[in-house]
């Protein structure tokens, strides 16, 4: 019905507001589980309903459990979002998705993963022709190298990555290509 599917809208709505105000104290798995599960029914039965809310909370759920230290539990998180966007066909995000799911399985130790998802996210990267993406492509590529220990490799990345932000003329990606080497929690 338009109730469940309003309510279960505002559920994520509000669970992302509540994310981004840092405000999840009061948010348990349990709520947020039932705010998917209530969303993901009420879209069962419509035509309408727009991904992106709930790819947003997947993606905040797979940060919130790596600052945990559930990185498994946050790469199931993430995934889930690479399918949706999949499903949805929105390259863009399951782009993303699958290179937070890459730097999720490094921090995991599983190496075949992390390149595996990689790969997928850059073949749609390049085939979205977004410097953008690329760009952000980049912040990621730039952590994973800063984790093996090739500074040389993470420097190109970055580097490569600045450029694209310059591009588009994005200050913000651009600050984050500056910061990232030194932190790497930036968009992770």
């Amino acid at each position: 019905t338009t109730a469940a599917f309003d309510a279960a809208t505002a559920a994520l709505k509000g669970y992302t507001a509540g994310y981004a105000v840092e405000a999840t104290a009061g948010i348990t798995p349990g709520i947020t589980a039932g705010a998917i599960a209530g969303y993901t029914a009420a879209c069962a039965t419509r035509t309408d309903c727009d991904h992106r809310a709930l790819w947003q909370t997947l993606q905040l759920l797979a940060r919130q459990e790596r600052r945990r230290g559930l990185n498994s539990t946050g790469l199931e998180h993430i995934l889930a979002a690479a399918e949706l966007a999949r499903a949805a066909s929105d390259g863009t995000r399951q782009a993303l998705a699958l290179a937070k799911a890459a730097y999720l399985a490094g921090l995991q130790g599983d190496d075949a993963a992390e390149q595996r998802h990689f790969a997928q996210a850059q073949r749609l990267a390049r085939a979205s022709d977004e410097p953008s993406l690329r760009s952000r492509l980049q912040l990621y590529e730039t952590g994973m190298q800063r984790r093996r220990g090739d500074n040389e490799a993470a420097r190109r990345a970055a580097s490569n990555g600045l450029a694209l932000a310059r591009v588009v003329g994005s200050t913000r990606l651009e600050a984050a290509h500056h910061r990232f080497p030194l932190r790497t929690d930036i968009f992770l």
